[in-house]
């Protein structure tokens, strides 16, 4: 289990950092625009920690496109 990632009852909670990092290195201002734009999902709070079950990031992952072409048309809409 990495440094920062919380188990919580069978279920695995991860940071912004690691989440950031899945999503290969997103930086911290695009990956909180994102979830503005609900294109991420909303964190929840564990305490004052925002975390975001890992199976949920990994659905994100598979369910985002692949090309950073694809990304940025789809990101403008």
């Amino acid at each position: 289990m990495e440094k920062s990632e919380i188990s919580n009852e069978a279920q695995i909670l991860l940071g912004a950092t690691e989440v950031r990092a899945m999503l290969g290195g997103m930086p911290r201002a695009t990956f909180y625009r994102y979830i503005k734009k609900g294109i991420i999902p909303r964190q929840q709070y564990l305490g004052s920690t925002p975390v975001w079950p890992r199976d949920v990031v990994e659905n994100l992952i598979k369910n985002l496109p692949h090309s950073p072409d694809a990304r940025a048309r789809n990101s403008s809409r």
